[in-house]
C-alpha cells in the first residue's frame, strides 16, 4: 500500500547489490543502478522507528560511513 509505514523495516542486500548501490550513492554514476537504489530507499522510508539493513561484512563499513555522514544514528551488529 502506497505510503504505508511500519514500526520497523528490514532490507537484505547481496554482496553485489550492496556494492552497486553504495558505488552509485558515492559517485552518482551508472544511472542503471538508480532503480535498485530507489527500491532500497522506498523500503527504508517505510520504517517509523527502526531500520535494519543486512549487508555482507565486505560492505558494512561503507554503509555505516555513508549513514554516519547524514547524522543517522547507526549500530553495527556482527552476525
Amino acid at each position: 500500500v502506497k505510503g504505508l509505514e511500519f514500526p520497523g523495516a528490514c532490507g537484505v542486500l547481496t554482496s553485489g547489490t550492496a556494492k552497486r548501490i553504495l558505488d552509485y550513492i558515492e559517485d552518482g554514476q551508472h544511472p542503471e543502478i538508480a532503480e535498485e537504489a530507489r527500491v532500497l530507499y522506498v523500503g527504508a522510508s517505510r520504517a517509523m522507528q527502526r531500520l535494519a539493513i543486512a549487508v555482507p561484512q565486505s560492505q558494512k563499513d561503507r554503509l555505516a560511513s555513508l549513514l554516519g555522514m547524514t547524522g543517522t544514528l547507526t549500530e553495527t551488529i556482527a552476525i
